[in-house]
């Protein structure tokens, strides 16, 4: 058998010209199987330019239309393994120079009235699916483009927030409430039990406690009272309590003066009667002293004990 023949197929009035009748479905050399390379055929009709391509990936072949390629060609997808790869259109001389070679080959065109024979350019041993899809072009998206998916992630941005539901609020549960309690309870304890360090280092938190009533020690546990001493004597015919000492402090720091309180006692213990004085000097550098003296005018004739402190606050 004589070599292929692209483009017109031998038909019955070429049979009479002495010519041999197609026998069977005539190949197409570029057409075989196997991966590698792109291989396509081209093949004339009034219509359309036909094209084979072959998948780089797993060697199936489809048929497309040559012309639905644009000039600097377009992505293709293999409907079979979903590969993706950019597709050039045959090259123009290629193809022109094709097709004179088969118009050589050729006979004497055959009349339009017998028609031309319609075959698949492969043979049936090798069906070419016809399952090609193709790609998007590549390129920038044009400003309509971007317009509209800036449009559609609003609406999608928009109806995920009115599906969003509300947070629920969940109400304290009786853990909650226990650690609540134990965190107050300690803080009271705090301030309870630590009130004499608590006012040494904040000595404006004495008029707290003296406003609830609570006693505080050791205000200024740096400053040492001594020499304290206690006379009567009669001024204008009134009896006169006087009591006067010294402050010493014993800090490596100055400390602050505080107020001083007397409280007199009876024998029994019992509170006769208390107030405040403020000593002269307002502060002490570290080592130093100062003298105080308060008096006291008609004292109660019970007082048998006296209690000499620190305090904070302004006096009474």
């Amino acid at each position: 058998m004589g070599p292929h023949q692209h483009g017109t197929v031998p038909g019955p009035a070429q049979s009479a010209a002495g010519f041999p009748p197609a026998r069977g479905r005539p190949r197409f050399p570029c057409a075989g199987k196997g991966r590698g390379p792109i291989r396509f055929i081209n093949q004339e009709s009034n219509t359309f330019r036909v094209m084979i391509l072959t998948c780089p990936s797993c060697g199936a072949r489809f048929r497309i239309d040559a012309d639905k390629l644009s000039p600097r060609g377009r992505s293709v997808r293999c409907s079979k393994c979903q590969h993706v790869w950019h597709q050039t259109p045959p090259d123009a001389g290629e193809s022109q120079a094709a097709s004179d070679t088969a118009a050589d080959e050729t006979p004497a065109a055959v009349p339009e009235a017998e028609g031309r024979g319609e075959f698949s350019p492969l043979p049936e041993e090798d069906p070419i699916p016809q399952g090609l899809r193709a790609a998007p072009e590549e390129g920038e998206p044009t400003p309509e483009e971007d317009l509209e998916r800036f449009g559609a992630a609003r609406r999608r941005r928009a109806l995920h927030a009115e599906r969003e539901p509300e947070p629920v609020r969940r109400r304290a549960g009786p853990l909650g409430w226990l650690v609540l309690l134990m965190v107050v309870a300690a803080i009271v304890a705090g301030l309870w039990f630590g009130r004499n360090e608590l006012v040494a280092r904040v000595p404006q938190a004495a008029a707290l406690y003296d406003l609830v009533g609570l006693p505080v020690s050791a205000v200024a546990p740096d400053l040492e009272l001594r020499d304290v001493s206690r006379r009567r004597s009669v001024a204008d015919g009134k009896s006169l309590l006087t009591i006067e000492g010294r402050i010493i402090n014993t800090a490596d720091a100055s400390r602050e003066v505080p107020g001083m309180r007397v409280v007199l006692f009876d024998a029994g213990g019992n509170e006769l009667s208390r107030w405040t004085f403020k000593p002269e000097a307002k502060t002490l550098p570290p080592g130093g002293e100062t003298h105080f003296s308060t008096s006291r005018a008609d004292p109660p004739d019970e007082a048998r004990e006296l209690s000499l402190t620190f305090v904070l606050g302004s006096p009474e």
